[in-house]
């Protein structure tokens, strides 16, 4: 519902003193200074909005033409009609086409269709302040602090190029750096307006003038070329020492400046750290060689209109446009600094690793070569005397010592050790083992094996007839108490009760299913039936006579209903006809019947044509349905009796009876079967309360059944007839079981005798096992690798002669020694052979090599930590990031000030990847989608969100023709923005133009000012 007139006054008027009313639905208010209207606002409370242009110059011309020319001429630039409705009266299509066309529309005033909740922000219009006490910080802080870890520093942020930047990063300067925050707030940090400007030396041509006087709000006009942007370059260098524009050149000036009634004169001379100090006090950046202040001052104070004009024309680097306007463009610059660096350290770092493996690679190689060079020696003389030595020692035997037959000589040796170190496998025999030893052994196992193996047979068969009874037994031991379980349970009887229980109710289920839909009232039927009629009779007669019943019903309906309808017709036709003798008597008055000319006495024809002549056609109505109500009643009956029938004869089909039962037998079987079921019902609930009380004590056919299935698992099958005579089956069992535990101790006792006699002969040959089974097979095995190895070493005896009573473990010992001797030998040979190149130039060769490794270690260790700095930067804190980051801390302000700069206001915020929100329905529209006017827009709305977060530091705004791509409703949206941070006289304006027609549209929105709105003219 819109707010109505009363209470839009209400609101108006504590803020606004003069307010009138225009018409039923429009207030006109003025806002002025304490002196000086600047604004004319009319508030539209209606109900709908002008749908076509005609229509809206008409509402022009009838609420706003008569008071326009009223007051200044500025003010006719500073009236704003305001068409309030609720939300909504706004959300069809024909409402947006009329707000659109409201809005678009430029003569006398400023228009705009506004929600009822945005009437505070029209009355009560608000700026973006600062807040906090550091709100500025240097944004690209995390890149400098990875920086001076890395110390690259100097390499990264100075001005150098691409191989000085390689040359500081492989060998980087000796610098400390101090904190962050080191500096302190000195006098000239806060500082008020300038009121007073003078060249006293400046080398620019233009402006031509040398002293100016500002006040809060600054206009700069003039044509291209006259110093317009000069003049805001002299406040920059001010303030900053260099210009954004030209930062290298170095220009030579001295100004005077105003401030809070006192001169002060500046410099190019002034000391590089009061700048520096500066832009750490006021923009949060530390600097320790460099001095860019400028480019904090670009951010916060002199609108960067290069990044605006290019951020509203293109879209192709719409990212870096908005990184210079929120993070500098000295951020820019450096990100693309970091980006080449990156790329080229990844590339130097790739290169020196491929040719360090490649130098690693050779001086491995090399390293190897020349070891292996510097072993040789000439030893194969020396080899070769204590080869033969030690063979003349042995008595043994080699044809020659050249190198095919050291190559046998060693195979013959090697399969000599193998053979005798599978002597340490015989665990079994005495040390020193030697030839005779195994042989003994052997002769010694064969003998026993031939003695004990008829008693280990008689033992096997023993052990099995042992496990056999002890089966039995167990097997019995579990049958006996199953058995007197089954003793009890067959005594309870449970199993017949439970079989007569199910055929109780088997008797009372087919019962029930027999009579099932048969009632009492079919009983009393079938008793005053003719008992003597057969059942299929008797049916056939229930048929017919309903047949009859359900023809004489269907008969009396339609006599009644065809007499009804010739009653009606009657009635009709007699009412017809009085109506007629009635008009006739009416039309010419007599006695005589004008149908039938009968004459009636005076009074009574009228009397007789009135009368009630239908009477007995009622009664016979009546009557009609008397009867159709009687053979209806006959009809039930008829129909029950039927169904009765039909019963009979499906009970009858049950039982097993013909049709041709007589009736009274039928219902006879009927009864005894009723009875039946009755007997058998009372049975069966006395044997389920038989049942349940030996459920009770376990005595259940589910356990009788679980007893048998346990006795035939271990053996015992029992007939139905045997499970009466269990007490007999249960003393057979314990006779048995008392005849296998006896055998069972006969047979221990023989087995403990055979044990006995295997034991003593096993331990002749060192074998105590409990199993005399596995000993005896244990003793096998021993056999045969005794017999295996003693022929196996018997085969080097021509060659390798050694006496049987000599431990092989020496034979071993002295094959293998001059096996050593041997392969020395060989291995000399092939040395000897090899060595033949020269040592000086390899050694020369690997020193170098060393050298260059090192180095390479040394650049390749400090490239990766290049490398890890900046991939830290690019990955954690890119461009992009630091660009979203500064947008995340302004989003508020840029949001707020976009929504009342831009027209028409379509957008209420802004979400992920700088998309604009529709306020119509939460679409989403890039900054690449909307229009150059509402891009530049934003860019202004960007720039003064930042300048709003200042504390301390200049409080000036300096721009340089912002709005050449800003449509005239922009344009208007932004100078009332700057009109409100005017009146809030926290900072000082300072607008460049050359564009006549924004000149005086400027100087009427400001002029209201007096005094503290300065125009200044340039000229060439």
């Amino acid at each position: 519902m819109t707010i109505s007139l009363e209470m839009l006054r209400a609101k108006v008027e504590p803020l606004y003193p003069e307010v009138e009313q225009i018409s039923d639905t429009v207030l006109r208010c003025i806002r002025k200074t304490a002196v000086s209207p600047f604004a004319v606002y009319y508030l539209d409370v209606g109900e709908d909005l002008p749908q076509t242009l005609d229509i809206l110059n008409d509402y022009l011309n009838r609420v706003l033409a008569k008071s326009y020319f009223e007051g200044s001429s500025s003010l006719q630039w500073n009236n704003y009609l305001y068409f309030i409705r609720s939300s909504d009266r706004l959300q069809d299509a024909a409402s947006q086409k009329a707000k659109e066309l409201v809005e678009q529309d430029r003569v006398y005033a400023r228009k705009f269709v506004i929600v009822e909740s945005e009437l505070d922000s029209v009355l009560r219009p608000k700026t973006q302040t600062a807040a906090g006490v550091h709100p500025v910080v240097d944004t690209i802080s995390p890149w400098i602090s990875i920086l001076q870890e890395a110390h690259l520093v100097e390499a990264i942020l100075g001005e150098h190029s691409l191989p000085e930047r390689m040359k500081l990063i492989e060998n980087p300067p000796a610098i400390t750096f101090s904190s962050p925050f080191s500096a302190k707030p000195s006098s000239d940090t806060l500082l008020p307006p300038i009121r007073q400007f003078e060249f006293k030396e400046f080398e620019r041509k233009y402006p031509r003038q040398n002293e100016f006087h500002f006040g809060t709000v600054n206009l700069l006009f003039g044509a291209n070329g006259t110093g317009k942007t000069s003049l805001l370059e002299a406040i920059e260098l001010f303030y900053c020492g260099k210009t954004r524009r030209n930062p290298k050149v170095s220009e030579h000036y001295i100004f005077n400046a105003l401030e809070n009634g006192k001169y002060k004169s500046v410099n190019n001379n002034r000391k590089p750290q009061t700048l520096r100090d500066r832009n750490l006090e006021w923009y949060g950046v530390r600097e320790e060689k460099s001095t860019k202040l400028y480019d904090g001052f670009g951010r916060f104070n002199f609108l960067n209109t290069d990044a605006a004009i290019e951020l509203s024309q293109s879209t192709e680097n719409i990212n870096d446009d908005l990184a210079k306007l929120l993070v500098g463009s000295e951020a820019a610059k450096t990100w693309q600094v970091i980006e080449k660096m990156a790329e080229k350290i990844r590339m130097e770092l790739d290169g020196a690793k491929k040719l360090q493996l490649q130098v690693l690679l050779s001086l491995n190689m090399l390293t190897k070569k020349l070891s292996e060079i510097s072993a040789v020696k000439k030893e194969s003389d020396s080899l070769c005397i204590a080869l033969h030595e030690t063979l003349r020692r042995n008595q043994w035997m080699i044809n020659d010592v050249s190198d095919s037959e050291i190559i046998k000589f060693i195979s013959e040796l090697a399969k000599l050790k193998a053979t005798s170190e599978q002597v340490g496998d015989l665990y079994w025999l005495d040390a020193p083992v030697t030839l005779r030893i195994i042989e003994s052994y052997s002769k010694a196992a064969d003998s026993i094996i031939q003695q004990c193996s008829p008693s280990v047979e008689i033992l096997k068969t023993l052990s099995l007839n042992q496990r056999q009874l002890s089966d039995a037994v167990l097997r019995d031991q579990v049958a006996l108490p199953l058995l007197g379980e089954l003793e009890r349970l067959i005594k309870s009887e449970i199993e017949k009760r439970t079989i007569e229980l199910e055929k109780h109710r088997e008797i009372i289920v087919k019962c029930s299913i027999l009579f099932a839909g048969v009632d009492e009232e079919t009983f009393r039927i079938f008793d005053v039936a003719d008992g003597n009629l057969a059942v299929g009779d008797y049916r056939d007669l229930a048929v017919a006579d309903r047949k009859r019943k359900e023809d004489g019903f269907l008969t009396a309906k339609r006599e009644h209903g065809d007499f009804v309808k010739l009653r009606d017709h009657s009635l009709s036709l007699a009412e017809e006809l009085r109506g007629i003798a009635t008009r006739i008597i009416e039309e010419k008055p007599s006695d005589e019947c004008p149908l039938c000319h009968t004459k009636f006495k005076h009074g009574e024809l009228a009397h007789r044509i009135t009368e009630d002549i239908d009477g007995h056609l009622e009664t016979k109505v009546q009557k009609l349905l008397d009867n159709v109500r009687c053979a209806e009643e006959a009809l039930v009956i008829a129909v029950a009796s039927e169904k009765g029938a039909n019963q009979l004869s499906s009970l009858c089909a049950g039982m097993q009876l013909s049709s041709e039962t007589l009736l009274k037998d039928a219902v006879a079987s009927l009864g005894k079967t009723k009875d039946a079921q009755a007997v058998a019902q009372k049975r069966a609930d006395i044997l389920a309360s038989e049942i349940r009380a030996m459920e009770a004590q376990g005595l259940t056919l589910l356990r009788l059944n679980e007893v048998t299935a346990r006795l035939n698992e271990i053996g015992i099958h029992l007939t139905d007839k045997q499970k009466v005579k269990a007490s007999m089956f249960k003393s057979d069992i314990e006779e048995r079981l008392a005849s296998s535990r006896s055998q069972i101790e006969e047979n221990f006792k023989e087995v403990e005798k055979l044990k006995a006699f295997l034991r003593k002969a096993l331990s002749v040959v060192g074998i105590s096992d409990d199993d005399p089974t596995s000993a005896i097979a244990k003793l096998n095995e021993r056999f045969v690798a005794n017999r295996t190895i003693c022929s196996a070493l018997k085969r080097f005896l021509p060659r390798f002669s050694w006496k049987e009573t000599r431990p092989i473990v020496e034979w071993m010992v002295e094959a293998e020694e001059v096996r050593g001797i041997a392969i020395q030998l060989q291995t000399a040979y092939e040395k000897e052979r090899i060595a033949a190149k020269s040592q000086s130039d390899d050694n020369r060769l690997r020193d170098e090599l060393t050298g260059k490794n090192k180095t390479l270690t040394d650049r390749i260790k400090r490239l990766k930590v290049v490398k890890e700095a900046l991939a830290d930067i690019q990955t954690k804190h890119s461009l992009e990031v630091l660009t979203e980051s500064a947008l995340e801390a302004h989003r508020e302000s840029i949001e707020k000030i976009f929504s009342q700069i831009h027209a028409p206001a379509e957008f209420k915020g802004i979400g992920k990847n700088w998309a604009l929100i529709r306020k119509l329905d939460n679409t989403k529209m890039p900054l690449t989608m909307i229009s150059t006017g509402q891009r530049a827009a934003f860019a202004l709305a960007v720039f003064l969100a930042q300048n709003a977060q200042l504390k301390s530091g200049p409080q000036v705004i300096l721009i340089d023709d912002p709005i050449a791509h800003v449509d005239d409703l922009n344009c208007f949206s932004f100078l009332d923005y700057l009109r409100e941070i005017a009146l809030t006289e926290t900072r000082q304006i300072f607008f460049a133009t050359a564009n006549t027609k924004l000149a005086s549209l400027f100087e009427r929105k400001f002029d209201f000012l007096g005094d503290k709105f300065q125009r200044i003219n340039l000229t060439r």
